[in-house]
């Protein structure tokens, strides 16, 4: 049997409990009738491996569930969602990405085949006698990714879909104002890419990003990989990003969307605006789509995936209950359970440590309200004289200095990373002199902010370009100042990413307004809000070499002297979306 295409050559076997467990004094039970190493045609004549998991006790055709991945997809028996579907008689595929595994063709992430692939294979699993014509999916990351590209095509068969930890932007995942992202992602890019090994003693991926420019980090580890060269050449977001972004056909998917994100997720920047596009790119409103729905968490890279030192509680966990059923209903035709609901949107208040739903984003009730810096001169380290205030300061305030070396970064601390992040500590990082430190006295009263938090800084350097970096730190009554948010503006592109570089005039002033992070944190009575300012946060991003030449390549970084200004003319400030607590 060869799923439908007799040209096709598969394996078929029967998948049984055997095959996952140890040997036990029961009859081995058939959970699928299995078809491996299925052969499926891509339009430019390479093909995809995938293997097929049937219901063994019953005719079809089936809805099935499709697992689209980059990690050795055929690699295992999928015995997860064949003991998950399989029961529910739905049929279970599959598939590697191009050129992995069993694949054929070479692999790169968001590569130009990337969408037409996800097409072809919804058109060939659609087309065989046992699949009945309604497919799903499901996954996290790289596999949550192939299920937009999959909604990108717009391919009638997908009805429905429940991506997490990943977003529609790629530029999001790689950059942040123009600053290169290093850690996890530049790890993973390379090593996924890859296909030959690294030369016996050759440097790890963190010691080649610690020894000189982050474009040429696949050479100092005796590897090949021309797509992280090559979009280390974009920082901006140009017509090389727009292709990775383009959403092609989405509009014409009516697939709902269970869709999953976190605050601490290092590829959840874009979360709101992916989801917007969901809601709002589709040309039946009336279709499934309109039961798409957002959960965001206090997590990490993933679903439930905490980490950080602030415990959020058990509410903060959920369940799969909710997602198994929207699959399920996606898949019957009907409403899902979610479809009462009071709003499309969940989110997680920290520091409340509850889950509220809301109906838009940004929420209609935000009140914006400036959080100005400032000091007598001296606001270096967590001892220093920084000041935060929603006052406005007055013009005879004070300006801070501080020198950055590319040499010498301030260390990533927390934050959206993969293993590290989360809320941490700061106390070591703000015993630099190289980091800025303003704070607030104790909230009277709780203070929630929800939305897009931005900056203002008012800026002078040295260096004809560089970088500099926000920090938004909750400083607990017992003075552990945990982190809860942070970006980064690279000042060539103060301008907008869509526009021309534009290199800083050394020791002139220049006005960065750039948007830091997205979240939902409630600071509580008591507590203290904290900001430090500096210019690095590494290995979350590449150092700023601060020369104003191609930062990929640079061999000669240089010591910057930085400027931040805080006067009634030129102030410096972030910008809080804060939601009154009478209209919560």
């Amino acid at each position: 049997m060869a799923c439908g295409h007799p040209e096709i050559n598969t394996t078929q076997r029967h998948l049984t409990t055997m095959d996952y467990m140890p040997p036990l004094p029961r009859p081995a039970i058939c959970l699928a009738v299995s078809f491996i190493n299925c052969k499926v045609p891509m339009r430019d004549g390479i093909s995809l491996a995938s293997d097929v998991y049937l219901p063994p006790d019953a005719p079809g055709p089936f809805p099935v569930m499709l697992s689209y991945s980059p990690y050795g997809a055929t690699a295992s028996r999928a015995t997860g969602l064949v003991q998950k579907f399989v029961p529910l008689k739905i049929a279970v595929v599959t598939a590697d990405c191009r050129g992995l595994h069993h694949s054929e063709g070479s692999f790169h992430p968001w590569q130009p085949t990337f969408v037409d692939d996800a097409y072809d294979l919804l058109e060939w699993i659609s087309s065989q006698a046992w699949c009945n014509g309604k497919i799903a999916m499901v996954g996290g990351s790289y596999p949550g990714a192939t299920q937009l590209a999959c909604l990108r095509s717009g391919h009638p068969a997908l009805a429905v879909c429940s991506p997490s930890a990943v977003t529609l932007d790629p530029y999001s995942i790689y950059y942040a104002n123009g600053a290169q992202v290093v850690a996890f992602q530049g790890g993973w890019h390379i090593g996924i890419s890859t296909h030959a090994p690294a030369p016996k003693g050759s440097p790890t991926f963190a010691e080649a990003a610690k020894s000189g420019p982050v474009g040429e980090i696949p050479s100092r580890m005796g590897v090949e990989c021309e797509s992280w060269s090559e979009q280390c050449r974009h920082e901006g977001r140009d017509d090389f990003w727009a292709k990775k972004c383009d959403l092609h056909d989405i509009a014409k998917s009516r697939a709902a969307v269970f869709y999953q994100g976190s605050w601490f997720d290092k590829l959840g920047v874009s979360v709101f605006e992916t989801f917007d596009t969901f809601l709002h790119q589709v040309d039946d409103p009336a279709s499934p789509r309109r039961y798409s729905c957002l959960r965001v968490g206090p997590w990490c890279h993933g679903v439930n995936m905490v980490e950080g030192e602030i415990d959020f509680g058990k509410s903060a966990k959920v369940t799969e209950e909710p997602e198994v059923d929207f699959i399920i209903a996606g898949l019957e035709g009907r409403e899902p359970l979610t479809a009462t609901n009071p709003a499309p949107i969940q989110i997680f208040v920290m520091g409340k440590n509850e889950w509220r739903f809301e109906k838009e984003w940004p929420l209609a009730r935000t009140v914006y309200r400036p959080l100005y810096l400032s000091s007598d001169g001296a606001a270096n380290t967590a001892g220093g004289d920084g000041r935060l205030s929603f006052a406005k300061p007055e013009s005879c305030a004070a300006s801070d200095h501080f020198a950055y070396d590319p040499s010498n970064p301030v260390p990533s601390n927390g934050g959206r990373d993969v293993g590290k992040g989360g809320p941490r500590d700061q106390t070591e990082i703000e015993k630099r002199g190289d980091v800025l430190v303003y704070t607030g006295e104790p909230l009277e009263k709780d203070l929630e902010v929800t939305g897009r938090v931005t900056a203002c800084l008012n800026i002078a350097s040295s260096a004809p370009d560089t970088d500099f970096t926000v920090k938004v730190v909750d400083v607990f009554p017992d003075g552990r100042p945990m982190s809860v948010l942070d970006g980064i503006c690279r000042a060539r592109y103060r301008d907008g990413l869509d526009k021309p570089p534009r290199l800083l005039v050394p020791n002139e002033r220049a006005t960065l307004e750039f948007f830091v992070d997205v979240t939902s944190y409630c600071f509580l009575a008591g507590h203290r809000i904290r900001v430090e300012v500096s210019s690095s946060n590494f290995p979350h991003f590449a150092p700023n070499p601060n020369t104003g030449r191609e930062n990929a390549t640079e061999h000669e970084p240089r010591v910057a002297m930085q400027t931040v200004f805080h006067t009634a003319d030129a102030p410096s400030y972030i910008l809080l979306p804060t939601i009154p607590e009478e209209s919560k």
